[in-house]
Order: structure tokens, then sequence, then C-alpha cells
């Protein structure tokens, strides 16, 4: 799998594919779940029709990287921050985290290295594709961590004051004129 952008260019760098599930929807589109497993460069392309065959080199996994100490914290921190702004969207949209609790199993998640960690995460940038991709060439997985945590620093602080702002001018309750800061 290489992303491929609305001009129809496509990535040097992807990813082999597992398919964890799938299933058919009333439209006939299909749902497909996947994981991936192993990063590739595009070495050349040796037919485009009918469909894109390339030639590619698999990239290794990053060396043993320094600190490994401090990267399972890093990668700790990067998963609360992702823990805490999905709580902070649910908690927008008054939906119950606990619906969210049944489809992402993080006692899990935590028992993945920081390598796991920081590819996981990067799947989850589904709606930024170039940000995804922008991750998935990175070859350190300290670095990847760390723009991962500024990501979600960023989108935490962001949906606080969006929460903080929900709560001071939310209705009901209370008399409107009794609210915080607000003047009769």
């Amino acid at each position: 799998m290489c992303w491929v952008n609305g001009q129809g260019g496509m990535a040097a760098t992807g990813t082999t594919l597992h398919i964890d599930a799938h299933r058919t929807l009333d439209d006939g589109r299909m749902l497909v779940e996947n994981t991936g497993q192993r990063r590739f460069r595009v070495v050349d392309v040796v037919q485009e029709r009918p469909v894109l065959v390339c030639d590619v080199e698999y990239l290794d996994g990053e060396e043993e990287e320094e600190g490994e100490g401090e990267l399972k914290e890093l990668g700790a921190e990067v998963m609360q921050l992702f823990q805490n702004v999905l709580d902070l969207n649910f908690k927008l949209k008054d939906m119950d985290a606990e619906e969210l609790a049944g489809k992402i199993d993080f006692a899990a998640k935590e028992r993945m290295g920081p390598r796991e960690i920081s590819f996981w995460i990067a799947s989850m940038f589904s709606d930024a594709e170039s940000e995804q991709q922008f991750l998935l060439e990175m070859e350190s997985t300290e670095l990847r961590l760390q723009r991962e945590k500024s990501l979600l620093a960023e989108a935490q602080k962001y949906l606080s004051a969006q929460s903080a702002l929900k709560g001071v001018f939310a209705v009901g309750g209370e008399d409107e004129a009794d609210g915080p800061g607000l003047m009769p």
C-alpha cells in the first residue's frame, strides 16, 4: 500500500498490509481493517495497468536506539496524550467513552514497544494523509514519537479550550444570568 495524492502522484514509501477484518457494506463497498506489516521503498514501477506492480526494497527495522528506557517513557506519554485527546473528543460530542473502550484495547496497546506505538499512533491520523505519510517515512522511533507528542499536545490544548468554552456557554441547568463571568 502506498499513499496516492489527489493528483495521482504516489509516495515512494509504503507498507505491506495484513487484513485484520473486512465486511461488505449495504451499498456494496467494503470496509477493510488492516495493519501495516513492513515498510518498503519503491525502486521501480514495472507495470501500471491493469494493476500497478513495483519493484521494492524493504526498509530494515530501526536499529536499537539509545536510551530505550526513555523511549518507553516517551511512548507511554504519547499513548496517554492520545487517550486524553480521544476522551476530550467524546466529551465534546457528548458520546460515551465506554463505547471507545470496547473498540480500542488500551491495556494491550500498553504492552507494545515504542516503535509499535509510534506506528499505531501514526495510523490514527487517517484524516491527515500527508502527515501520516510523513510519519511513516521517518526512520527514527524517537523522532516519530516526538512529532506525535507535539501534534497530540496541540490537539489536547485545542480540545481543552473548546471544552472550557462549551462549559461556559452551555445553556441549561442553571439560570443563564448566574453563569460564570456573565452579566445579568
